[in-house]
Order: structure tokens, then C-alpha cells, then sequence
């Protein structure tokens, strides 16, 4: 079984590149498969975020990338899905017809609850 990424090291992704992952992630059908890119999206997320300083884990774990993941996750597993998935689809479709500069400040959305 491969190992979890090591929290804090920067795999040179951009917040782009995660964002388009977990686009893609969502016509996936591979459980497993969902499941190892989630771990390593999530630690190079955090990473990403914790540059501006500690990130509470409420917040990381309703960053729109891991909502579309869990999203994934739960229509795999045949779990329910609702509002926070559908706006975290949006936020991240939003983030990629911007063309996101990952040198820019990285934007946190607005928690909708």
C-alpha cells in the first residue's frame, strides 16, 4: 500500500492543478483510485494554504477541492450529496475559467453555512 504524502512539503503543484483534479476526479469510477489522489491533493492543498500561516481543519476540509472529492467519494459509495458539493463545483469550474495565477493570493471562499 503506498505511503500518505508528508504534510508540509510542497510537491510544486499550484492551486490550479488541484483545482482541475478534482474536476476531473468527478466522472471517475474507480473508488480506490479517488481515494489516493484525494490524500495527495489534500496535503499539497494544505501546504498550499498554511504558506499565509495555520489553516483551522474546518476550513481546509471545506475547501471546495476536498468538497468535490468527498462529493465523488459519496456518490461512489452511494452516499447523499447536496449544496456544498454543487457550490463547490462552481467555485472550482470559476477558478479554472479565470485561468487562476497560482503567484496571486490564493482566494478561500466563503464558508455557506
Amino acid at each position: 500500500m503506498p505511503s500518505a504524502p508528508k504534510p508540509g512539503r510542497d510537491d510544486g503543484r499550484t492551486i490550479y492543478d488541484l483545482v482541475r483534479n478534482a474536476l476531473q476526479i468527478q466522472r471517475a469510477t474507480n473508488l480506490q483510485g479517488v481515494v489516493l489522489n484525494f490524500c495527495e491533493d489534500f496535503a499539497q492543498l494544505r501546504t498550499l494554504l498554511e504558506k499565509k500561516g495555520p489553516v483551522p481543519d474546518a476550513t481546509l476540509r471545506r475547501h471546495p477541492v476536498c468538497v468535490l472529492y468527498a462529493g465523488r467519494i459519496a456518490t461512489l459509495t452511494g452516499s447523499e450529496v447536496g449544496l456544498r458539493m454543487h457550490r463547490a463545483f462552481e467555485w472550482c469550474e470559476s477558478m479554472l475559467q479565470q485561468s487562476y495565477n497560482a503567484h496571486t493570493d490564493l482566494p478561500l471562499p466563503q464558508d455557506p453555512n
